[in-house]
């Protein structure tokens, strides 16, 4: 599922040239969801990350820690790519 939302924001990014940031925190196999999509991002498509937030344990930390890295650097509309299941919780 992180490879396809990977996929979906590359695309946006080839047709808007907006920087990328990639959210999510350690799964339970000890890997940052976003430091391996920050890897599969240069590694298959030559591009980095602007910014990387690893620091998450669930959606509400993503938005926290998102929005403070964004923030930082006077970003204040975003484009998010997710998926159903998570679309509640990030709309909120």
């Amino acid at each position: 599922r992180s490879l396809m939302r990977l996929r979906y924001g590359v695309r946006l990014y080839q047709q808007t040239h907006l920087p990328l940031l990639l959210s999510g925190g350690t799964t339970s196999g000890g890997t940052a969801e976003a430091a391996a999509m920050a890897q599969a991002l240069k590694h298959d498509y030559g591009i980095d990350a602007r910014w990387v937030e690893s620091n998450s344990l669930d959606t509400h930390d993503n938005a926290v820690f998102s929005t403070a890295l964004l923030r930082a650097d006077g970003i204040q509309t975003i484009l998010l790519v997710t998926e159903g299941p998570h679309m509640r919780r990030s709309v909120m």
